[in-house]
C-alpha cells in the first residue's frame, strides 16, 4: 500500500499549475511537500467539503485544472457531492479519494465496510 505522503509526491510532480483542494489528513501532507502553495486550498476545518469546493473551483475556473485531495471518512459524509459532481461534468476536476479504512482526524474510528476498494 502506498502512503498519504508518497501519494502526495506522485500528484505533486506531474500537477502543473493545477489548483489543489485538500481535506483533512491529506492537507497536512500537502502542505510539506506542494511546491504551489499560492494554488492550495486547505480544508482542515470542513470535513467532507473537499469535493464541492473543488466542484466550486472547477465550475468558476474551467480553463484550470483543478485537484481534489479527499479522504475515504471524509467522502462518505457527504456522497451526495458525487451526484452533483457526476450531474455536473467537469473535465477540468480530478478526484483522488486516500483510503485508509479509518476517520484518522477523528481518533480512527473505522469507516462503514472498510475493506471496499
Amino acid at each position: 500500500m502506498i502512503t498519504y505522503e508518497n501519494a502526495c509526491r506522485i500528484i505533486n510532480r506531474s500537477r502543473g499549475s493545477a489548483v489543489s483542494v485538500t481535506t483533512m489528513t491529506q492537507t497536512k501532507y500537502w502542505n510539506e511537500i506542494s511546491e504551489e502553495p499560492d494554488l492550495d486550498i486547505g480544508i482542515s476545518n470542513g470535513m467532507s467539503k473537499a469535493s464541492s469546493i473543488a466542484l466550486g473551483v472547477a465550475l468558476g475556473k474551467p480553463e484550470t485544472t483543478v485537484l481534489c485531495l479527499d479522504a475515504d471518512g471524509s467522502l462518505l459524509m457527504n456522497l451526495g457531492s458525487l451526484a452533483t459532481v457526476a450531474g455536473m461534468g467537469p473535465k477540468n476536476m480530478f478526484h483522488f479519494v486516500f483510503n485508509n479504512g479509518i476517520y484518522a482526524i477523528t481518533g480512527g474510528q473505522p469507516v462503514p465496510a472498510p475493506g471496499v476498494e
